[in-house]
């Protein structure tokens, strides 16, 4: 039923027909699927052939995310930054991006690091001393090889909380890098 329904949403091999996608992925849903889950809650997020419903969207995106589909969090982070049926919210953004990121996905891969930063970089406006975030900004500058921003981080969070093993590997990681970068440049 899923892979029919991605058939149908994507028009390949029949011609393109989002309502009957979406009827294949509720049965689909409503068999245990977190992809179909996660799948209905894009379609209406983008409101391609139906109606934009951003409350559906936020519906089968949390039961993405129950389901096991960390991309979901993403795509709530991004409800919640902008302001998409939703308060306005970027401490629950930032939470949401965190989960996606510590599931290895889009911001962990390398799409929406500007995003992240920018609702990092608000969310340690107001709490400045938040170790997870000042972690997660160390990381992303890491993963996007801004290893002086990593280190600069790693150590803003050192200041805090001097005995953070994660904050001391960053730190040491970046560093290590950052030194083969300027030996690579001489």
């Amino acid at each position: 039923t899923f892979n029919l329904a991605t058939l149908y949403e994507k028009g390949q091999g029949t011609e393109k027909n989002i309502t009957r996608a979406l009827e294949l992925y509720k049965q689909a849903a409503d068999l245990g699927s977190g992809r179909a889950m996660f799948n209905m809650g894009l379609i209406y997020v983008h409101g391609e052939e139906v109606t934009q419903n951003y409350a559906e969207a936020k519906h089968w995106l949390e039961k993405a995310i129950e389901a096991g589909v960390p991309e979901a969090a993403l795509e709530l982070g991004r409800m919640y930054m902008n302001g998409n049926s939703v308060e306005k919210d970027m401490q629950q953004a930032f939470t949401y991006f965190k989960q996606a990121a510590e599931a290895g996905e889009a911001l962990a891969t390398g799409r929406d690091f500007d995003r992240a930063l920018e609702v990092v970089n608000k969310f340690l406006q107001r709490e400045p001393k938040s170790r997870s975030a000042l972690l997660t900004l160390a990381s992303i500058h890491f993963r996007t090889q801004h290893f002086a921003e990593s280190a600069e981080a790693a150590e803003r969070l050192l200041e805090i909380y001097p005995e953070d093993v994660p904050a001391l590997k960053v730190k040491a990681n970046a560093l290590y890098f950052l030194d083969d970068v300027h030996q690579a440049e001489q």
